[in-house]
C-alpha cells in the first residue's frame, strides 16, 4: 500500500514537471506557457495567472497599461482595462470596448506577436513591435 502511494506520488510529480517547460522554459500546456514574465530592454510584460497582462516601462518602472488576456491554440486575445495614458480618449475608448487577437510567433528564446484582428491599430503598434525574448519564470 505504501509503495503504491509513493509510486503514484512520483508519477504525479514527473507528470507535473514535464508540463512545466518547453525549450524556452515556458510551459507546454494548452495556454502556451502563460502566465509568465517577459523582459525587453524597454518594457516588461507580465502575464498573470488570473488573466491580466501588465505592461511596465522599465526606465520609469511605471505601468503603461493593463489588459485582460486569454491564450488558446497559439492565439492571444487582449482587451484593455486601463489603457496607456498617452492614448487619446477616442483610442482609450476603442481599446476598452474592442478585444483584439494576435498570433503568437515562437522565437528560439521567446515570442513575438502579429495582429490577426485588431480594430484599434495603435494597440497593434505597441504589441507587435517587441520581440519578447527574456523569459523570467514567475515566483512560486
Amino acid at each position: 500500500m505504501k509503495l503504491t502511494a509513493i509510486t503514484a506520488g512520483a508519477l504525479a510529480l514527473l507528470t507535473s514537471s514535464l508540463a512545466l517547460g518547453d525549450h524556452h522554459g515556458r510551459g507546454a500546456e494548452q495556454v502556451n506557457g502563460f502566465p509568465g514574465v517577459y523582459v525587453h530592454p524597454q518594457i516588461t510584460m507580465t502575464f498573470t495567472g488570473d488573466g491580466y497582462l501588465i505592461t511596465t516601462v522599465n526606465a520609469s518602472n511605471v505601468t503603461a497599461g493593463i489588459q485582460t488576456y486569454t491564450v488558446a491554440d497559439g492565439i492571444l486575445t487582449v482587451q484593455d482595462v486601463s489603457p496607456p495614458a498617452f492614448y487619446s480618449q477616442d483610442m482609450a475608448d476603442c481599446v476598452r470596448d474592442n478585444p483584439a487577437t494576435y498570433q503568437i510567433n515562437d522565437l528560439p528564446d521567446g515570442f513575438s506577436m502579429t495582429a490577426i484582428d485588431e480594430p484599434c491599430p495603435p494597440r497593434a503598434g505597441l504589441l507587435t513591435r517587441f520581440e519578447l525574448r527574456d523569459y523570467v519564470r514567475p515566483a512560486e
